[in-house]
């Protein structure tokens, strides 16, 4: 990490890697850390869910994930009328949230047959021996009947 001192009494710091790829190495600025390409799946009845890249920051990891809706009914991934229904777990099942303000509430609602890709930025600050384990979505329900609730585990 190299830090760099105070400017007009205000201390600032920056994140800088360097990692090697294939014959050179890249420089990784502005807090970024790092991308892994994943191709993780987890499925229930109704969604089926592929999480393919997760692009890890100081302070956050942000995740990519492909959802598809197998039913000819609307799913909502997430009401909004609980908290902590979106977490991922690390090794220790410590759970982290994600900054769920950050997407529209469109995103979380799949029609129909529908496919689609959305990232979700999680509260996860960057720590060499972190190991996250699982996306976990708590509170799936149907656009019509919304009293039983569903869930859908992607492992990683």
């Amino acid at each position: 990490m190299l830090e760099s001192g105070k400017k007009n009494e205000q201390y600032i710091e920056d994140y800088i890697t360097i990692v090697p790829y294939k014959d050179t190495y890249l420089l990784n600025i502005n807090n970024y850390i790092g991308r892994e390409q994943l191709n993780q799946k987890g499925e229930n009845d109704q969604i089926t869910a592929t999480i393919s890249i997760c692009d890890t920051y100081k302070d956050y990891q942000i995740y990519t994930i492909r959802l598809k809706n197998n039913t000819d009914q609307t799913w909502i991934l997430d009401t909004m009328q609980k908290s902590k229904s979106i977490y991922v777990t690390d090794k220790n099942q410590n759970r982290f949230e994600p900054f769920i303000y950050e997407n529209a509430e469109d995103d979380f609602i799949l029609k129909p047959q529908e496919a689609k890709t959305i990232q979700i930025k999680f509260n996860v600050s960057y720590r060499h021996d972190l190991e996250i384990t699982s996306i976990n979505f708590t509170d799936i329900v149907n656009d019509e009947n919304r009293e039983e609730t569903y869930s859908l585990k992607i492992e990683r």
